[in-house]
């Protein structure tokens, strides 16, 4: 299954906290929940019918710490820090029922499928993901025009992993943040 695709990175990282940015119908978020019980994540959908449908999913597969929130991933980014605990269960402790939390969460991984060029994908995330972390991104049959465009501007990010064919006309494109930012 191509939403598993990034296990072997998440594994090798080793820790817990993960969004999955423009999680629409749950991919790939809920399979790597299901593969990794572990994790902690949040589905992050800005539509209402779509952040429901993954609430509903949600409660059918019974798995802890998996949230979905109705949110821009923009707006997400923008909030204020949750203090004194930076993680997503702190965030969902803040959380309004679908809505999302009030406070801006730090995480260590980001996926993303057919969101955003990959250059708007890491600004908006850029708040979100703890130096050190990762932003996975299943990109479409252009990726290496994308990384071209990206690599004028990079910012606090390196491609850490690039591989292609991972299903039809779909590439894991993996974006590593700098331990300390520039």
């Amino acid at each position: 299954m191509e939403s598993l695709a990034c296990l072997p990175l998440l594994d090798a990282l080793g820790r817990g906290d993960l969004i999955d940015v423009g999680a629409g119908g749950g991919f790939p978020g809920v399979p790597i929940k299901l593969a990794r019980p572990q994790l902690r994540i949040a589905l992050i959908e800005s539509r209402r019918m779509k952040s429901l449908f993954l609430q509903k999913a949600i409660e059918r597969i019974h798995c802890p710490e998996i949230w979905a929130w109705q949110i821009r991933i923009e707006r997400l980014a923008g909030l204020p820090p949750c203090e004194p605990d930076a993680t997503l269960r702190a965030a969902a402790q803040r959380t309004s029922d679908l809505g999302g939390p009030d406070c801006r969460p730090r995480v260590d991984f980001v996926t993303a499928r057919a969101v955003a060029p990959l250059g708007t994908l890491l600004q908006w995330v850029e708040p979100l993901v703890r130096p050190g972390g990762c932003v996975v991104a299943f990109k479409g049959s252009r990726v290496e025009e994308e990384i071209l465009r990206w690599q004028r501007k990079p910012g606090p990010w390196t491609i850490d992993q690039f591989r292609q064919d991972v299903g039809p006309n779909l590439n894991l494109l993996v974006a590593r943040r700098q331990a300390s930012d520039p």
